[in-house]
């Protein structure tokens, strides 16, 4: 209850905004749970994001005005990433 009490005040905000988490395993749960409540569609990039899909999946978090919410998972997110368009 407290966890989305948090994320409808942000989603409220209309701003894009970043989720780590540590476990690989909690993306998709976090993306679906996230989803419903912005009302609008998210990305995530973990483990299993393609080497080769992850740029894609960067710039679309920074020019796709529709997407609010990246779920990144610590490893294969956690360090050199731009991503601007967070608030």
């Amino acid at each position: 209850a407290r966890l989305r009490e948090i994320v409808e005040t942000i989603a409220a905000k209309q701003e894009k905004v970043l989720v780590f988490t540590q476990f690989r395993e909690l993306t998709r749960p976090l993306e679906a749970f996230l989803g419903s409540v912005f009302g609008r569609p998210g990305l995530v990039l973990d483990g299993e994001t393609e080497v080769r899909k992850r740029k894609e999946v960067v710039r679309r978090f920074q020019e796709e005005e529709r997407i609010g919410f990246f779920v990144l998972s610590l490893k294969a997110g956690g360090s050199g990433l731009n991503l601007t368009a967070a608030s």
